[in-house]
């Protein structure tokens, strides 16, 4: 009888496997978009365009609503107010951000096209320096922004209010429109 030996030398090892999860960009609705109540009284369209796109050394809460020249609806007096969102998430990170809403032209009663503009600071935060807004449009694939260096940023949304039916308004409750703000990293 042969006897044969074997040798093995083996050793257990423990690996460990790590990941890290990235907090979601959150946003907070700070104003609601509002084209005023004697709008609701004619047929038409109403663009309320953002301004300025640039600042410095002041923080974007200075950003206003006013109508384009090719309105046919808007009211004379400057009481267009555009949508105010605070964006916040992870520090510098770039974004995408899409508006996505609908404005039947013709086959509906009313409709509202969002288009904003992104600044790169939140509310409380100021420039150093000269800071640029991005137009961010309606639909498409979506804008990529860079949040700032604390992780904020503040959106603003005006755009286009179409109203073509007045009889199927009613003036004395609040109309309603909604749209999608997507963010993703």
């Amino acid at each position: 009888m042969f006897l044969t030996a074997y040798n093995s030398n083996a050793e257990t090892y423990t690996a460990s496997v790590q990941f890290e999860t990235i907090s979601p960009v959150l946003v907070f609705e700070n104003q609601v978009v509002d084209f005023g109540r004697s709008i609701m009284k004619k047929r038409g369209d109403c663009e309320m365009l953002l301004s300025p796109t640039s600042i410095t050394d002041t923080t974007p809460s200075n950003v206003i609503g006013t109508a384009s020249s090719n309105n046919t609806i808007c009211p004379i007096s400057n009481d267009l107010t555009p949508g105010q969102y605070e964006l916040s998430g992870v520090k510098g990170e770039a974004i995408t951000v899409s508006l996505i809403g609908s404005n039947d032209r013709l086959g509906s009663a009313w409709g509202f096209e969002p288009k904003g503009i992104f600044y790169p600071l939140g509310l409380s935060e100021s420039a150093s320096g000269s800071v640029s807004a991005t137009v961010i449009p309606n639909g498409g694939a979506g804008t990529q922004v860079n949040l700032s260096a604390n992780g904020q940023a503040t959106l603003y949304v005006g755009g286009v209010l179409t109203i073509n039916d007045l009889s199927t308004l009613n003036t004395s409750a609040p109309l309603i429109s909604t749209f999608i703000i997507d963010v993703i990293y």
